[in-house]
């Protein structure tokens, strides 16, 4: 139950962080995605059914909130929770670099499959261009918020041994 709770203030912690302070604050000319940097951490942590609820609700907010192509970010988040666990799961995630590299790598297939799916649905974007100006600058973007709120997701998430000390006799 704790962790459904952590999931669910984080998710809307980083979509009211999305919608306000990083609107503005514009990097190579993206904002981060927060939400799904969320996901991905989530997923990491918590495992593949965490992961994908944690990527649906998010995603379902987000779509919300843009309001127009309800469930292209959904699916995305979908998947980029499902591949959050899946390297929660394969990869030894107590060091710093695991997921770091686990939100690039989900931002970019996340991204890369969001362009695909609006181009499906004729948003007409232009591939490389897309890739080129939004895929990989949200990807770094999001491994730099990835540093600094990996911290703080390993202490709400993982229960740290309680260490017991015997004594003699």
């Amino acid at each position: 139950m704790k962790k459904t709770i952590t999931t669910a203030c984080g998710i809307l912690l980083s979509l009211l962080l999305e919608m306000t302070i990083f609107h503005t604050w514009r990097i190579w000319g993206v904002k981060p995605d927060l939400v799904l940097t969320w996901t991905v951490l989530v997923g990491l942590l918590c495992g593949q059914p965490a992961g994908i609820a944690a990527g649906a609700v998010g995603g379902i907010l987000v779509d919300i909130q843009v309001g127009r192509f309800i469930g292209l970010s959904m699916a995305t988040g979908l998947l980029v929770g499902w591949l959050g666990g899946q390297v929660g799961t394969r990869a030894f995630r107590e060091h710093w670099f695991v997921p770091v590299g686990a939100v690039g790598f989900c931002t970019l297939v996340g991204e890369a499959f969001y362009l695909f799916l609006g181009n499906s649905f004729g948003l007409g974007w232009p591939l490389w261009q897309a890739i080129y100006q939004v895929v990989v600058p949200t990807a770094l973007y999001n491994m730099l918020f990835a540093m600094a709120i990996w911290p703080l997701a390993r202490k709400l998430f993982v229960d740290e041994p309680k260490y017991v000390v015997w004594g003699r006799g």
